[in-house]
Order: structure tokens, then sequence, then C-alpha cells
């Protein structure tokens, strides 16, 4: 899974850094390394015993990447700052994109998901720490005041490929 992800991540990083790619490509046009090292890391997960796949719904505009965040099944942790155990990123692409997430082993886990519009690589946030970029969470439970709760939002994984949907809020 380490493997998946940190490549993923380098090609990001690479071509935000040498300005090709992901710096050229904020209105979702098509990037020059990145997409090989995304589509190569989507069709490995595809392969592996144990992942997910993710549709995000509701994508409004085709700017930048949607970030995904793997959480185990520990409840004090889900969603909390450094608990992830994995993250995946593919561009976003207006309406709906789907994704292969590797996890370790069978069990449960939760998603949480933001599309980095401006490819900064955070979450920005707004008054009173409010998300300013859409985001969602698996099982898409309600979000009034405050992060769910990990039993809301749980999925069971026991193979390949097990169904995530997801909505972003905008």
């Amino acid at each position: 899974m380490r493997k998946l992800t940190f490549g993923v991540c380098l090609a990001v990083c690479l071509a935000v850094l040498t300005g090709s790619g992901m710096a050229k490509n904020l209105d979702g046009g098509p990037a020059d390394v990145v997409p090989e090292a995304i589509a190569k890391a989507q069709a490995e997960c595809r392969a592996q015993p144990y992942s997910m796949l993710i549709t995000v719904r509701n994508i409004r505009e085709a700017k930048g990447f949607l970030t995904m965040d793997i959480h185990g099944d520990d409840p004090a942790t889900f969603l909390k700052k450094g608990t992830k155990i994995g993250r995946v990123r593919v561009w976003a692409t207006k309406g709906e994109t789907q994704a292969c997430a590797p996890v370790p082993h069978p069990g449960l886990y939760g998603v949480g998901i933001y599309q980095d519009k401006n490819a900064n690589f955070i979450l920005d946030k707004g008054l009173f720490g409010i998300p300013a970029e859409p985001y969602g969470v698996s099982n898409d439970p309600p979000m009034h005041f405050g992060l769910p709760k990990f039993a809301d939002s749980a999925v069971k994984v026991e193979g390949p490929l097990t169904p995530v949907t997801i909505t972003l809020h905008n």
C-alpha cells in the first residue's frame, strides 16, 4: 500500500515542483507525467486483494484533484490530522469520478475526501474552520455541527473493489 501511495504522491509533487503537469492543469486539462503515474497506481490497486472502489459524486468543476484519506477502525482517530493509514489522489472530473484505494487487510475503514481545487495540498478552511473546498465522508453521514462518527461512516472491506460512494458538499 505504501508503494502505491508514495508513487502517486511523488509524481504529483514532482509535477508541481518542476512546473509540469499539475501547475499547468488546474483547469482539469491533461498533465505530462502525472496521469500515467496515477493510472499505473490505480491499475495496481485494482489487482490488490483488499481495496475500495470509491465513487465521488457532485463534482461541480474539473479543477485540481481529489484527495482521499483512508482511516482505520479506531473511532478516536477518525478524520483527525495525522491519523490516516493511506491517501489516494486523482484528478477531479466534473460530475463523477472513481478511484481505487488499497487497504492492508479486511476490516472496517472510513474515507474522508476533499477537492483540492487550488492544488496546494491542504483542505482550505474559512470562518470558524468550515471547509472552503468541497468535502465528503464515506456513507454520506449527516454533518451538521462537527465531524461525523466513525460508526456512521464505516465501510466493511472483505475483498477487492468494495464499493464506496461519497457525495461532495460545497
